[in-house]
């Protein structure tokens, strides 16, 4: 990985998170998980310009948190190639995020699982976003439910 910057982002999003800007112009920002000691979760983006601390640390008036750019501007993956927690099912190490999902399909992604996961407008997360474009080959699928940023 070739890489121009890396940043701790501190209290802005997190203790111990880091943001790494690539020499492409991308970012990927590394999450540090503290029950499980170590960099976990992953959210990229491939344009770093789309990246903003207050979409990306998101709290609604409501109290709710979300990530409003996630599945459009930015996109999730998950790092536990050791873990052996039934819940994770990873088995190839840098992977897209589809926790507690095992062989997933693209309804699953849309509208099952967890509801602030899944791939669809009213989630907070939309986590599952990465999973449905690795469904489809990597491309964006034609009924995608999002334009990408």
């Amino acid at each position: 990985m070739k890489y121009t910057k890396v940043e701790e982002l501190g209290n802005k999003v997190g203790l111990y998170n880091l943001a790494i800007y690539m020499n492409d112009g991308s970012l990927l920002i590394a999450k540090y998980n503290a029950n499980a000691k170590n960099y976990i979760d992953f959210t990229f983006y491939p344009k770093a310009k789309n990246f903003s601390y207050d979409t990306f640390a998101h709290v609604s008036e409501t109290g709710v948190a979300s990530r409003p750019d996630m599945g459009i501007s930015s996109f999730q993956f998950f790092f536990a190639p050791a873990d052996k927690n039934i819940k994770y099912h990873y088995k190839k190490g840098f992977e897209p995020y589809a926790y507690e999902l095992r062989e997933y399909t693209a309804d699953e992604l849309l509208t099952n699982g967890d509801p602030g996961d899944i791939c669809n407008p009213s989630a907070g997360f939309k986590m599952y976003c990465t999973a449905l474009i690795r469904l489809n080959g990597w491309k964006i699928p034609k009924d995608y439910p999002f334009k990408v940023k």
